[in-house]
């Protein structure tokens, strides 16, 4: 699922940049393909893409931010003094963070490895499972978009466990009353949380939230 949230963000990218060049040729955008820094974005866009992929890894993350960051050097916003400076601190704090959220996603000891995925990729999905089955898990990706999954009338099953990443979006987990939830969290200028109490003799289900710029809620 991520591949294909990374697919469509690629489309759109392609289509944004068709739409801007026609603009262009009939003179209803003033527009230009050459802005100081243009390059930039051949490091930004293919990290970018690798993270939604595949997460934060070092080498995405590291490429993207010096992407963004020699973009903003060249249009002015940053002295190439303060940038030099910044590199290497930047980068221990990205193997800091890796390892840091390679260490809080262990922590639960379970990830999902079945089918079932779920998405909202620019704009909002809501999913009510009603599976006459155990619910075993799922995958959820919300990017740029809003995702909510309600699990209200579905039967927990002891150790279900759900992987769910939001970027630049947010997604709600509604459980039944009967379930108690372990939440395992890595965020970057995000956050996940629980507005719900645990204690009872029911069902755990494990979620591993994953959140940039952007939340994941279990009520």
């Amino acid at each position: 699922m991520r591949k294909k949230i990374a697919d469509m963000i690629c489309g759109l990218i392609l289509i944004a940049i068709g739409l801007l060049i026609g603009g262009k040729v009939f003179g209803i955008i003033d527009f230009s393909l050459y802005f100081p820094g243009w390059w930039c974005l051949f490091l930004i866009v293919p990290c970018f893409l690798g993270i939604i992929r595949h997460g934060f890894g070092v080498f995405n993350t590291a490429g993207f931010l010096f992407g963004v960051a020699v973009l903003l050097q060249q249009n002015g916003y940053i002295e190439v003094e303060l940038l030099e400076k910044l590199f290497v601190p930047v980068i221990f704090f990205l193997i800091g963070f890796s390892i840091l959220g390679k260490a809080i996603f262990s922590g639960s000891g379970r990830k999902y490895s079945g089918p079932t995925e779920y998405a909202a990729t620019f704009a909002g999905n809501t999913i009510v499972v009603q599976s006459a089955e155990p619910f075993e898990g799922c995958r959820a990706d919300a990017v740029f978009g809003g995702l909510a999954i309600r699990l209200t009338e579905a039967e927990i099953k002891d150790g279900a466990v759900i992987d769910a990443s939001a970027i630049f979006g947010g997604i709600d987990i509604i459980v039944p009353e009967n379930v108690n939830v372990k939440l395992h969290r890595t965020s970057l200028f995000g956050g996940a949380s629980q507005n719900r109490g645990n204690g009872n003799d029911g069902p755990v289900l494990y979620v591993n939230a994953l959140s940039m710029f952007g939340g994941v809620e279990i009520k």
